[in-house]
């Protein structure tokens, strides 16, 4: 025990000095049965040093999290989606929601106040200050939980692995298979749906430049999951924070968040099935080819017409999201 304590004593000193002179000539004396059990603590102190090469950051953390951000206005949409995962969920999953209010009737959602969060991480900086068209309103533009998705890896600082929705969306599969799944054979940040054309909302200046004119395929930004590692690794949020900055000085792109995140990932992605992004106003526009309604694991009202507003479409998997049996339990926290 006095062995031990004196070698935490000298550990405790900085390297390349007296301690490691002292360390050395202490194992140079010792019998090969202790030269093993310093081994052994030397490897253990380093495993815990602030500067070691060794990351146990969010090591042991691969729970299933799935993130959601709003205003008020859309809490209509964030409940039954929210709903619909739970329900469908052959595993517990960890759920954060990012708005204005909490979810009262959730008890079980981790609650982040928007304007906390939008202040902690300058989400002002990642806004568009430009309207979409001349007739059109900032609306999705301007407001931070639009933007929410670009911290999630600060949000979530040990978390491994998330997924983003959209509000606007009702999932109809278990979400735990495809989490597990995505991502684990391919060392890509995000898994989205793709998209076999080029970015939409983007100046076509931009489009046609060196950087840019090979990009023919895009993905929508409402639903994807992220390896939160090597987003923080690949310094993610940085690259994004410089492109919105620098479009924030001259318009590279008349869209929210979809642009930036498009632009910065390229083609560098996973793709994952069409039916967890499935559009609702393209479901069953063939009889011949997907997207069809039964199939869609995940459907999403990414247009204007939302299914909480009078005339919204597919609203029957709107009133809908759960079986009858499983709806009752999801208050239980």
């Amino acid at each position: 025990d006095k062995s031990i304590g004196m070698m935490s004593r000298i550990l405790n000193k900085p390297h390349g000095g007296s301690g490691s002179t002292k360390a050395m000539a202490l194992l140079r004396r010792t019998t090969p049965l202790f030269s093993v059990l310093w081994l052994a603590v030397v490897a253990l102190h380093l495993s815990h040093r602030p500067d070691s090469s060794i990351n146990m950051r969010g090591s042991t953390d691969n729970k299933i999290h799935l993130v959601y951000a709003s205003d008020d206005k859309e809490i209509p949409g964030v409940e039954v989606s929210i709903r619909s995962v739970l329900c469908h969920a052959s595993e517990p999953v960890e759920i954060h929601y990012v708005g204005e209010s909490p979810l009262t009737s959730l008890p079980q959602v981790h609650y982040h106040n928007l304007t906390e969060v939008a202040k902690q991480f300058n989400i002002e900086q990642f806004t568009n200050p430009y309207a979409r068209t001349k007739t059109f309103e900032l609306g999705l533009n301007s407001n931070p939980a639009n933007y929410v998705r670009f911290i999630i890896d600060s949000l979530l600082p040990h978390a491994k692995k998330a997924m983003w929705i959209d509000v606007d969306t009702v999932v109809k599969c278990d979400v735990v298979g495809m989490f597990r799944q995505a991502l684990s054979e391919t060392n890509y940040v995000i898994a989205a749906v793709p998209v076999h054309r080029k970015p939409m909302g983007v100046n076509g200046k931009v489009l046609k430049s060196k950087q840019f004119r090979n990009l023919n395929i895009s993905f929508n930004a409402g639903v994807y999951v992220v390896d939160l590692e090597r987003w923080r690794a690949q310094h993610m949020t940085r690259q994004i924070r410089k492109l919105t900055l620098k479009n924030a000085k001259k318009t590279m792109y008349k869209y929210g968040s979809q642009p930036p995140l498009v632009l910065t990932i390229g083609d560098q992605f996973e793709h994952l099935s069409w039916e967890w992004n499935a559009k609702a106003d393209h479901l069953d526009r063939s009889a011949e080819e997907p997207p069809f309604k039964q199939d869609a694991c995940l459907v999403h009202w990414s247009g204007t017409s939302k299914p909480w507003d009078e005339g919204g479409i597919h609203t029957d998997l709107w009133n809908e999201p759960c079986p009858a049996k499983q709806e009752e339990t999801l208050s239980t926290p």
